[in-house]
């Protein structure tokens, strides 16, 4: 019983630790809209991952309104390793990436996109993180009305 409340409260002192705090920066993300050749809408998000960091594969994931439908395109496959804070092997992202997902059922212009993730340096693991955007559909075509002349 000792064991699992000392476990506990070094957790919550690590957790809230400014190194902590301070490391939840040091991971980021951002998100684009786009139209790609085909006239498709595409989702594109930008992790960036420093070096000596890694981001949980688990605990990636990109929510947008129920009505959308997000498709993953391209997603690079995690990497199996060693996490340096548990000594347990898991799938992590230690290098930055995109992602390019295709959407469908986006009813306007914009989209509400909510990023989540969260990630370890060589000593310590940082506070699950999410990161909302609301973005605009970018590369829109221009449609110029042409009328004959009399």
């Amino acid at each position: 019983m000792k064991t699992g409340c000392f476990f506990l409260v070094y957790c919550c002192i690590a957790l809230c630790s400014p190194a902590a705090i301070a490391g939840m920066d040091q991971l980021s993300a951002s998100a684009n809209l786009l139209l790609n050749k085909h006239g498709e809408t595409q989702l594109v998000v930008r992790v960036t991952v420093p070096a000596g960091h890694m981001l949980y594969a688990d605990q990636f994931h990109v929510e947008v309104p129920s009505q959308v439908i997000i498709r993953p395109l391209s997603l690079p496959p995690p990497r199996n390793k060693i996490d340096t804070i548990t000594g347990d092997k898991k799938f992590v992202y230690d290098q930055s990436f995109s992602a390019t997902y295709l959407v469908n059922n986006l009813t306007n212009d914009t989209l509400n996109v909510k990023i989540h993730y969260q990630g370890c340096d060589q000593t310590t693991c940082f506070l699950p993180t999410e990161k909302e955007f609301q973005i605009g559909l970018a590369g829109l075509p221009t449609f110029v009305i042409l009328k004959p002349n009399k």
